[in-house]
């Protein structure tokens, strides 16, 4: 690819991922999870801004958690969270809830697996209580 078409190309890839962000304000999942999509595969063709790749897939699992499709956004969570380890995005920790929700709604036998190394006093995931009933919120 020459440099303007990939420049054209990544231009396409952040209007997309622009365009998915304006669909899921609106509430338009299905139109947000296509311009999620095509952000990616343009970002992915580039080899360019891997940001807006990682992004576009933050975004669509975070569509799919909020229409409660837990077994569908585990893996564009987690696929986020292999993209950007560094968290120049800085959406690591709302992923790492976000997976935790939703393996436990998923009834994922390796529920808040990403949360061990965060997990309170040294406590290993099996022991950490997510209940926001049994929560200490004061």
């Amino acid at each position: 690819m020459s440099g303007d078409d990939s420049a054209r190309a990544l231009a396409a890839a952040r209007a997309a991922l622009e365009n998915g962000k304006g669909a899921l304000e609106a509430q338009n999942i299905e139109a947000a999870l296509k311009h999620f999509d095509r952000a990616v595969r343009l970002s992915t063709n580039v080899g360019g801004d891997e940001l807006v790749g990682a992004e576009a897939t933050f975004r669509k699992g975070q569509a799919l958690f909020s229409e409660a499709r837990y077994a569908e956004c585990g893996p564009h969570l987690r696929a986020y969270l292999d993209q950007d380890p560094a968290d120049a995005l800085g959406f690591n920790q709302e992923t790492q809830s976000f997976l935790a929700i939703a393996e436990m709604e998923a009834g994922d036998t390796q529920t808040i697996s990403v949360l061990s190394s965060d997990a309170p006093g040294g406590a290993s995931p099996s022991q950490v209580d997510m209940n926001p009933v049994s929560m200490d919120v004061t």
